[in-house]
């Protein structure tokens, strides 16, 4: 059993910018835009273009919608392997597989008994129903959480194009499947990452900049809903992409930070964490940071540079280059250039003047 709370809004991870660029009505408001959703379709084999191109701005047939529909859930060999049969009389002989396997399995019904209307324009309002058998037991998107009736309705009023349809294509990868009776509370792309259509890893490099990303704990729970483990993660799609090495790491609010949460306040060790890979790098405690901080303005006066060694926590300053070197009458000041000192001994900090070197 497992439960994610997110933490998208921290640290500033979460890229969530709208696409710049929309082409067609449906917008998703994701990261990347409509040209970017595309190309992601296309690296994970789910959408093709034209000898032009993707083409995004031109309007699509309902024979040439059923290729990219069947695409899109990753059945493109299966259909082309298999002999189908239907009761449709104006299919193209490059659309028939095609059509075959969308009507064996639920996914349209034609216009008609006998037609299936191949070379009419599709429309969102049939596109959409095409997407809502695909991951629904129900033939109407109305009602559901996918796509809103007004979006429909004034997408066909500015004429339904190819860009449209991969916005909703990708926007279907986010959406839960529960086609058959599927309780398995799993999205689309990770239905097809389940199905071996591609992998976790090529999904993460493909919708890396273009979906939204999602960070937050995974937490999970045994039968009798003990914790037993909560690692920080990235998901997109509900696909888990990254996970954090050091399980119970969470947001420090306020900062660019994170700690385990489990941990004294006294105690805790803070780390920065790359957005990507999610892996921690060690840095200052805030009781060393608070001991940084006060220690600024002293080397502020003097020939210091303030730092620290994340490693043991320890903050230091280091006598710059142009230090100057023994005095005859302060054995404290014989020091040479990039000398180390432990905060500690602040009393020899007060010893240590001259030139005024900012930080």
């Amino acid at each position: 059993m497992k439960k994610f709370v997110s933490a998208c809004l921290m640290a500033g991870l979460l890229t969530c910018a709208a696409g710049a660029a929309r082409v067609g009505t449906i917008n998703n408001n994701y990261p990347g835009d409509t040209e970017a959703q595309a190309q992601m379709l296309y690296d994970l084999g789910l959408f093709k273009g034209t000898d032009k191109g993707f083409a995004l701005e031109k309007s699509m047939t309902r024979a040439e919608a059923s290729v990219m529909l069947i695409r899109l859930l990753g059945a493109e060999k299966t259909a082309l392997a298999g002999n189908w049969k239907h009761p449709f009389t104006d299919v193209p002989q490059w659309a028939d597989k095609y059509v075959g396997w969308l009507y064996q399995n639920g996914l349209t019904k034609g216009v008609s008994a006998t037609l299936y209307g191949s070379q009419r324009n599709v429309t969102c309002d049939q596109y959409c129903i095409f997407l809502t058998r695909a991951h629904l037991d129900a033939d109407s998107y109305r009602g559901t959480a996918f796509v809103d009736n007004d979006e429909v309705r004034q997408t066909d009023e500015e004429g339904f194009i190819r860009g449209d349809a991969v916005s909703l294509s990708a926007r279907l990868l986010s959406t839960n499947y529960a086609k058959n009776g599927d309780e398995g509370d799993r999205s689309v792309a990770e239905k097809l990452i389940d199905n071996g259509v591609f992998t976790a890893e090529q999904f993460k490099n493909a919708a890396w900049d273009v979906l939204p990303r999602d960070y937050g704990n995974d937490y999970q729970y045994d039968d009798k809903w003990n914790l037993i483990a909560s690692p920080f993660v990235c998901q997109i799609a509900d696909v888990t992409v990254a996970q954090c090495p050091i399980d119970g790491v969470q947001p420090v609010s306020g900062t660019d930070r994170y700690a385990q949460s489990d941990m004294d306040q006294s105690d805790l060790t803070l780390y920065r964490m790359d957005s990507k890979t999610m892996k921690l790098t060690q840095v200052l405690s805030p009781a060393a940071e608070r001991k940084l901080r006060g220690i600024s303005r002293q080397c502020r006066r003097n020939r210091l540079s303030a730092g620290a060694r994340p490693e043991n926590g320890n903050v230091f300053a280091v006598l710059s280059a142009r230090r100057y070197g023994q005095n005859r009458t302060d054995p404290d000041r014989s020091t040479a250039a990039g000398s180390t000192y432990r905060l500690s001994e602040r009393t020899r900090l007060h010893h240590l003047h001259g030139r005024d070197d900012r930080l």
